[in-house]
């Protein structure tokens, strides 16, 4: 099939289709999964400075201090 240039051109224009569909396939997945990625590494941000504030022991002692007062 290869042999004949007719053959070797739908060959080609086969291959080239079914990278095409793929590729389109791939990059809506990588478009459509940044929002959700987003959302994860703010969450990630979020709690990790979370952790860093709540680790300075000015801070931690007036957590503490509220705790007991609101009855936690």
């Amino acid at each position: 099939m290869l042999l004949v240039p007719k053959g070797r051109k739908l060959v080609f224009d086969t291959v080239e289709t079914v990278l095409a569909i793929a590729l389109i396939v791939v990059l809506l997945a990588v478009v459509l999964g940044l929002p959700l990625g987003i959302i994860y590494l703010v969450l990630k941000a979020v709690a990790f400075l979370l952790n860093l504030v709540l680790g300075i022991p000015a801070v931690a002692g007036v957590v503490a201090s509220l705790r007991s007062t609101v009855g936690l």
